[in-house]
């Protein structure tokens, strides 16, 4: 679903059109990707991924960006959901180099190209060139071990957050945010990439996995319904299901590892009155990622 299409439209029309104008012949593409490309966008929950590829990046074409992005961002209804990676073209060689991430979380060096496994495989099958050449087919092919890498990545986000939500279902803001509800939404999406080599989006993903009967199915899809269409469906209701996250962690590595052809059987955290203690499931999770590797 997306929301407002003829008014997204528009505006990407402008952005590339504008990042064109900015860049002059620096400039060799503007390319959409993301769960956009795969017919999800929500004005309130998601990101508009664009890529930009110069003839090389420099401090003040950083600057440049930066200073549009301030401009979309204040005068577009759209313009703060814009995350832009912007790359010289020696990356798409190399997969070396210095790039540039611009979002709403500010600017951020990345060194090599500044998406991951799941966000290529995307970019290589969907995306869409919106102004410049399309060269999509220069970017770099997905490494054969990419879903091992996307999991060790997903691995890492869960760390990231064992002490605060979704992970400690009682440290939750006073509303939902993207970023909680996104890691819930994950576990079936990785599934689903193991199961098929496809990408679908988080929401999309939450679908397929509730068309049968399976463990948790209730709770990603009122999260899917949520994400669609926050006004359907209260926060207390989001709030209840973080509970079933502490759950979820075990029951859906062990279902990627089963795929993986691997068996191991994760433990459950250790749930107290006061925290979620995740150090033993994680550690049987790496060790897991690691014998995968050999």
């Amino acid at each position: 679903m997306i929301q407002q299409p003829k008014k997204l439209a528009s505006f990407l029309r402008l952005v590339g059109e504008q990042m064109e104008d900015r860049y002059g012949d620096q400039h060799i593409s503007t390319i959409l990707h993301g769960g956009i490309v795969l017919n999800e966008f929500t004005l309130k929950f998601s990101d508009i991924d664009l890529i930009v590829v110069l003839t090389q990046v420099t401090p003040n074409q950083v600057h440049d960006l930066v200073s549009l992005w301030k401009e979309w961002s204040t005068k577009h209804p759209f313009g703060e959901k814009l995350w832009i990676n912007l790359i010289g073209e020696d990356l798409l060689e190399t997969n070396r180099g210095a790039a540039w991430t611009i979002s709403k979380k500010g600017v951020r060096p990345v060194h090599g190209m500044p998406i991951d496994g799941m966000e290529l495989h995307t970019l290589l099958h969907r995306g869409k060139t919106l102004k410049g050449k399309n060269i999509i087919s220069r970017f770099p092919r997905l490494p054969k071990d990419y879903q091992i890498q996307e999991l060790d990545t997903f691995l890492r986000v869960l760390e990231t957050y064992s002490m605060t939500s979704p992970l400690q279902p009682q440290r939750h803001q006073s509303e939902p945010i993207d970023d909680d509800i996104g890691i819930i939404l994950s576990f079936p999406r990785y599934l689903y990439n193991l199961q098929t080599d496809k990408i679908l989006t988080k929401c999309h993903a939450a679908k397929w996995y509730g068309q049968k009967s399976k463990p948790f199915r209730t709770e990603l899809l009122t999260l899917a319904r949520y994400r669609l269409a926050p006004q359907k469906v209260s926060s207390e209701t989001i709030f209840s299901i973080y509970r079933k996250v502490p759950e979820m962690v075990p029951y859906f590595w062990n279902e990627y590892f089963k795929h993986l052809g691997i068996n191991l059987s994760i433990p459950q955290p250790v749930i107290t009155p006061t925290q979620v203690h995740y150090q033993e499931t994680f550690y049987a999770i790496r060790s897991g990622l690691q014998a995968r590797r050999l």
